[in-house]
């Protein structure tokens, strides 16, 4: 089948998910070079699970505290890869589809291509599929190639338009220690897919090969309102901007983009008191452009919701 991968799979308290997450992956040994099982210190049965894993060409590392970040983790499991490997990362609490790897490891007989993704369906904790992530981004019924600078040019400069890292494979050699922050709690992808794609080119691949878990406990749930994830996020959009020479139009929409984000998912009562004071605390390093666009913003939202209740 050609080129080899290394798979890392980082668990905290996902026992519920991870008999059916390693079995997705075991049936994929044909594909596999090693897998990196790394437990961050969780508190239910996971050990117990991960135990009856250990075989040849399976390294277990269990943290005896946990490391307060999954992209720790990541850089963790990498330092155990050689350079010319390839690398998945499958989330303990995801699922693949049998022919995951075989089907997107294909696309690295291109030298050039640095990281491919397949289409993710989101399930939720029973299994029963939701939707597909990222339903409303315009290449979601075609797969692709091309540039990786020109991926965040186009798309990647706004937002993180890769939905979750289980459906990535991507090349080892090109990885260094810029690629983690390690003062991410949830950005940690968006700010690695950044750095890999200034090294070649990036493919999409248009089947459903991985099935994204979205439960009360995924990240992604849990945090999207906290105001560390909207600094996060506009870090990363300046970092962008910086590292690809944006015109100001698009560094402006993608700044309102996460604004908008943050201010649509906050009660426009917490906006009016702390929460604003402290949005604005975040804002302020931006500059008072910024500052005034912001209360356009949520004077904007403020006005929608209004006459949207009458």
């Amino acid at each position: 089948m050609g080129q080899k991968v290394s798979v890392i799979i980082p668990n905290y308290n996902h026992a519920r998910f991870l008999n059916e997450r390693l079995v997705s992956v075991f049936k994929q040994r044909n594909c596999i070079d090693k897998i990196i099982i790394l437990d961050d210190a969780s508190t239910d049965a996971s050990i117990d699970i991960i135990n009856k894993y250990r075989t040849d060409g399976v390294k277990v590392i269990v943290n005896d505290e946990n490391s307060g970040s999954v992209f720790r983790q990541w850089e963790k499991g990498l330092s155990y890869i050689e350079p010319e490997s390839l690398v998945w990362i499958a989330e303990s609490d995801d699922v693949a589809h049998d022919y995951f790897l075989n089907e997107v490891v294909k696309v690295f007989i291109d030298p050039e291509i640095v990281l491919a993704y397949s289409r993710s369906i989101d399930i939720d904790e029973n299994g029963v599929q939701i939707g597909l992530s990222y339903r409303n981004l315009k290449w979601a019924n075609s797969s692709f190639i091309k540039s990786g600078k020109q991926e965040v040019e186009d798309h990647l400069y706004k937002q993180c338009t890769i939905p979750n890292v289980s459906a990535v494979v991507f090349r080892k050699k090109y990885v260094d220690g810029s690629f983690f922050n390690h003062n991410f709690k949830l950005c940690g992808d968006w700010f690695f897919y950044i750095r890999m794609l200034e090294n070649g080119k990036i493919a999409y691949l248009n089947s459903t090969l991985n099935y994204h878990r979205f439960h009360k406990g995924t990240v992604r749930n849990t945090s999207i309102k906290s105001l560390e994830v909207l600094n996060e996020r506009l870090f990363i959009v300046k970092e962008v901007r910086d590292r690809y020479n944006l015109i100001f139009g698009q560094y402006l929409s993608a700044f309102c983009y996460q604004i908008d984000l943050y201010i649509s998912e906050t009660k426009i009562s917490d906006l009016l008191g702390g929460g604003g004071v402290k949005m604005f605390k975040v804002i302020n390093q931006y500059g008072f452009f910024f500052k005034v666009v912001s209360i356009l913003l949520i004077c904007r939202r403020f006005l929608k919701r209004l006459f949207s209740s009458r």
